[in-house]
C-alpha cells in the first residue's frame, strides 16, 4: 500500500514504528518466534524493516496471487497486520487457533472514520 497513492490516500500506511513495536510485543510472548512477512512491496519492507529473529519474506506477490497468499497467511497462528482487507481476513480466518493479533489503531487515513466495528475485542490495537 506504500506505493499505491489511491489506497494510501484512503487507508494511510502503518508506520515502521507500528510494525517494530507490534513485533517486539508479540515476540515477548512467544518462545523462538519466526516471522513470515507478506507484502505487496517487498523491496520497501527489505529496505525499511529488519527483525532480530528468523524471517522468511514471502515475496511471490502478484495481482492474481491473492487467494494463495490468503491461504498461506491464514495458516499462521499469530499476526501483526496492516490496515488491509486481505491481512484482516487472514487473521480472522485463523482466529480459532488462539493466536495473538496486533492491528493498527487507526485503520483509515481520515481519523474521523471509525473502525471500531472492524477489529474484534480480542485483537490488540497499537
Amino acid at each position: 500500500m506504500v506505493s499505491n497513492a489511491v489506497v494510501r490516500k484512503f487507508h494511510g500506511c502503518c508506520s515502521e514504528d507500528y510494525y517494530c513495536r507490534a513485533i517486539e510485543r508479540l515476540a515477548a510472548q512467544l518462545q523462538s518466534p519466526e516471522l513470515f512477512v507478506f507484502s505487496d512491496d517487498m523491496p520497501w519492507v527489505r529496505q525499511h524493516l529488519a527483525f532480530n529473529m528468523p524471517t522468511t519474506h514471502v515475496d511471490h506477490y502478484a495481482a492474481d496471487s491473492a487467494p494463495e497468499e490468503l491461504r498461506l497467511m491464514a495458516g499462521c497462528r499469530h499476526f501483526v497486520i496492516a490496515n488491509s482487507t486481505l491481512r484482516w481476513w487472514a487473521a480472522w480466518l485463523a482466529s480459532d487457533r488462539g493466536g495473538v493479533v496486533y492491528a493498527p489503531r487507526q485503520w483509515f487515513a481520515n481519523p474521523a472514520m471509525s473502525a471500531a466495528d472492524l477489529i474484534p475485542p480480542s485483537w490488540h490495537r497499537l
